[in-house]
């Protein structure tokens, strides 16, 4: 089942549904568009994944349809398929209404109208989804569609722990993905042996010498690799000022690993100081990164294909640290003492 469109809606939600500070008619209308749209769009992706040759003949095309039928096809579907009825439809329909005025004649609604919307727009996605779809609407991720089971997994557990208030375990385990990322990029790009000059360049029998040029060729190294990052961020339509601020963001935080795997981060003097921006901040590395890996990976099919990830986070010691528990496949661990050491 492709869920691409629901996680599109759900980011069309996310946009409208919250009232920014000094809103302007202009962004009135805006959101009005974005919340009808969400409607009419859940309510044709239901009518195109189980609706009947006939109803989807009817669902058109290039076409308009009338609400009132797409709302009936819709409405068929949930019927026969669940046997419930489909919520909301009045306060929809008057949505619709206040739609047409802002799209067609440019007549922006009042601020009590567009709110008013906005629960009723999410209980008909929250319905659809739940009854439909067996999925959370809340918990509907961009990254969902990944292919890359790792990396959707340690995305999921960025998020976990976002939510459970750990913001800087969330900043270091985004960071960390970010680098790999990297790496992956650079290496399907130039292979495996792209590095081996830079590698050559230090082995010199003064070891003042090695450090000073290792120092150098790291230097140069960073300024490349954010480089590097600035142009796949571009060309995947990122505005690079979001990839700014990720980069930004992951100053605070410094990646330690070992050759073994493990890994360990701590704060640097450029993590927030106030727990909310931090908490704001490391929710938007995570949905940077949710964005971009999935942007990656339609680009390019194939492009995580060597992308190595440590154990998921949740499975780690520094989960366990987090919230007081042993993790399950801890060393330490007295359900399982025969397991190796968690990454």
């Amino acid at each position: 089942m492709d869920i691409r469109q629901l996680i599109l809606i759900r980011q069309f939600y996310s946009e409208a549904r919250l009232t920014p500070a000094g809103e302007t008619p202009f962004l009135r209308i805006k959101r009005t568009l974005h919340l009808d749209l969400c409607a009419e769009l859940a309510l044709n992706v239901v009518v195109r994944d189980f609706g009947t040759t006939k109803e989807q003949d009817q669902q058109g095309g290039r076409r308009d349809l009338s609400r009132d039928l797409l709302w009936d096809l819709a409405a068929a579907v949930v019927e026969r398929k669940v046997a419930k009825t489909l919520p909301e439809r009045q306060a929809l329909k008057t949505l619709h209404e206040l739609r047409n005025l802002a799209q067609h004649r440019g007549t922006a609604p009042s601020a009590d109208a567009v709110r008013g919307a906005v629960d009723p727009v999410r209980g008909l996605l929250e319905f659809i989804c739940r009854e439909i779809y067996s999925l959370d609407f809340e918990h509907l991720r961009e990254w969902d569609v990944l292919e890359h089971e790792s990396l959707r997994h340690w995305l999921d557990d960025c998020q976990e722990l976002l939510e459970r208030g750990q913001a800087f375990l969330t900043a270091a385990a985004c960071q960390l993905v970010f680098t790999r990322i990297q790496e992956c990029i650079r290496n399907a790009a130039a292979g495996p042996n792209a590095t081996a000059p830079l590698r050559q360049m230090v082995r010199v029998p003064h070891s003042e010498l090695a450090d000073a040029i290792n120092g150098l060729v790291g230097a140069i190294q960073e300024s490349v690799f954010s480089l590097e990052a600035e142009l796949v961020a571009v060309s995947l339509g990122l505005p690079v000022t979001d990839h700014f601020r990720f980069l930004r963001i992951s100053r605070g935080v410094v990646i330690t690993e070992s050759i073994s795997g493990n890994w360990d981060a701590a704060m640097s003097r450029m993590w927030p100081a106030d727990d909310e921006d931090a908490r704001s901040s490391t929710a938007f590395m995570v949905e940077y990164l949710g964005r971009a890996s999935v942007l990656l990976e339609s680009a390019h099919p194939g492009i995580f294909r060597d992308l190595r990830l440590p154990t998921r986070v949740r499975d780690s010691r520094h989960w366990a640290e987090a919230f007081g528990a042993v993790s399950p496949f801890d060393e330490t661990s007295e359900k399982n003492p025969a397991a190796p050491k968690a990454d």
